[in-house]
């Protein structure tokens, strides 16, 4: 149950006598460090302390920031994609423009390599219009930003999105490091439902979603095509709700002191 734990982790653990979570509350990380190592283990002192706050947040039930506070502030970008794995292609651009209280949503939908290029060049532009303004992805360094460096390639436009990966924000990858939930795994979906943000799509995950592009794909008549293709800009909001909402409550939440990690 505790993140990034694993069957091997645990085993390492248990035979050092940490079987449970409550046996990280009282353990000094440098000393189960030592003992890990001592018997091959190579766990961080600082990834035992990340634990020891997954352990304090399931004990409390509540959220547990540590480390460096989120600092993006209330105006920034919140950007999602959507694409085809197998036929290279960003079918969908979603992306909140968020200022303060106010929200200005795009949604670029693809159905051909010239429309997605056009959707880029859209999409630098957006980004123009607002420089002072951070962009944040739940997981975009292994996900959205090579999805578009490889799309700009693939269109011709090799330096349309210059300067996008300065500003960029990874909210996961800062989640991973900075904060724990009394939940196993850090989705964004179940993020943002521990804090409380509804979802109105009835589309459960990417996978269910990717299976409804494919479907959309199919020799379906316009009208049909046209509601998979809302139901799937529902689910792309859905996800950028997500993520603004997690960006505002993070932001707010206090920092826990953590023992002295040499």
């Amino acid at each position: 149950m505790l993140f990034e734990m694993g069957r091997g982790r645990a085993a390492a653990f248990e035979e050092i006598g940490i079987s449970k979570r409550e046996d990280l509350d009282a353990c000094d990380v440098q000393s189960v460090a030592a003992n890990l190592r001592a018997i091959g283990a190579k766990i961080s002192p600082a990834q035992i302390e990340q634990m020891r706050f997954h352990a304090q947040s399931y004990r409390e039930g509540r959220a547990i920031l540590f480390g460096s506070p989120l600092a993006i502030g209330d105006d920034f970008i919140a950007l999602d994609l959507e694409y085809d794995l197998f036929k290279p292609r960003i079918w969908l651009i979603g992306l909140y423009v968020v200022e303060g209280e106010q929200c200005e949503h795009s949604a670029m939908w693809a159905d051909d390599a010239s429309v997605e290029r056009s959707n880029l060049e859209r999409l630098a532009g957006l980004l123009a219009e607002h420089p002072e303004l951070p962009v944040v992805t739940w997981g975009g360094h292994s996900a959205d930003l090579p999805q578009l460096r490889a799309a700009c390639i693939r269109l011709g436009v090799e330096r349309l999105l210059d300067g996008l990966a300065d500003r960029h924000v990874d909210v996961f990858a800062y989640a991973r490091k900075n904060l724990r939930l009394p939940i196993p795994e850090l989705g964004l979906g179940e993020v943002a439902a521990f804090f409380g943000v509804a979802k109105n799509s009835s589309i459960c995950d990417g996978r269910e979603a990717h299976g409804l592009y494919v479907r959309y794909l199919s020799r379906y008549s316009p009208r049909v095509r046209r509601i998979i293709r809302d139901e799937l800009t529902a689910y792309n909001r859905d996800d950028l709700d997500a993520l603004a909402e997690t960006v505002r409550v993070v932001q707010r939440l206090p920092v826990e002191a953590a023992q002295p990690i040499a």
